[in-house]
C-alpha cells in the first residue's frame, strides 16, 4: 500500500475490517485517526510497524480468486462456500460483500440444536 502525505495538517484516517482470531475468527471493524505532524521520525513505532508488516498476509497474485462459488442451502439454512484456490486454508478466509462489509456479523449466542 502506498501513502501520499499532503497539506498543512496531514493525518491518517484508516477504516479497517479485521479478523480477530483464536478458536474462531470474529470480524471486527475499526476506525483510526492519527495526526502526521512529527518533527522527526518516530523510530520505536517505525520498528513496530515494520514488525507488523512482516507478519501481515502476503498479497495475492490475482491469478486465482480465494472464493469460488457461494450457494445457499435452504433446507439446511446455511451457506456452502467453495474455495477457488485449493491451496488456501478455509479457516484463514473472511468473506465480505462487494462494499467491503463483512458477510457475517458478530456471532450471537444461540441454543445448541442438538
Amino acid at each position: 500500500m502506498a501513502v501520499t502525505v499532503s497539506g498543512d495538517a496531514p493525518k491518517a484516517e484508516i477504516f479497517a475490517t479485521l479478523g480477530i482470531c483464536s478458536e474462531i475468527c470474529v470480524p471486527a471493524q475499526a476506525h483510526f485517526s492519527l495526526p502526521l505532524d512529527d518533527a522527526e521520525p518516530d523510530r520505536p513505532n517505525g520498528l513496530r510497524i515494520r514488525q507488523a508488516l512482516a507478519m501481515a498476509p502476503m498479497a495475492r497474485d490475482g491469478k486465482t480468486t480465494p472464493i469460488g462459488s457461494v450457494r445457499y442451502h435452504n433446507a439446511d439454512r446455511m451457506l456452502a462456500i467453495e474455495l477457488g484456490d485449493a491451496a488456501l486454508d478455509p479457516v484463514s478466509l473472511i468473506a465480505a460483500t462487494a462494499s467491503g462489509e463483512p458477510l457475517f456479523g458478530t456471532p450471537q449466542k444461540a441454543r445448541n440444536p442438538t
